[in-house]
């Protein structure tokens, strides 16, 4: 680990956790876009059968499933950015994001009746 350290820090002028911190960031980068493709394959497939409730599921799933992707990276991203600077803002920004993210789905829950 000292040794990709050293050579981050020689070579391209970063700190380990700045070279993470773009790491998972371009991570999410790509998932993301893995995950669009894969749910606009899914929506080809599912306008081809009969029923509609397969086009209901793709169709919304979609966002909570992109936003969820950038909610986990930037996640990722606050806890190593959390080791690096001392802040109760990142503390407090995961627990708001925690709760959020029950709210959010006791609202989808609701509102798809599956409660």
């Amino acid at each position: 680990m000292d040794r990709l350290s050293n050579w981050l820090s020689e070579n391209a002028g970063l700190e380990l956790w700045m070279a993470t911190l773009l790491a998972i960031a371009l991570v999410t980068v790509l998932v993301n876009q893995v995950a669009q493709v894969l749910l606009r394959q899914a929506a080809r497939v599912t306008r081809q059968t009969a029923s509609v409730w397969d086009d209901a599921l793709v169709q919304t799933a979609s966002r909570p499933i992109l936003a969820a992707t950038w909610l986990v990276g930037v996640g990722f991203m606050a806890r190593v950015l959390q080791g690096e600077v001392e802040s109760r803002f990142i503390t407090e920004a995961l627990s708001v994001r925690d709760v959020l993210l029950v709210i959010w789905n006791i609202g989808n829950s609701k509102a798809l009746g599956t409660d």
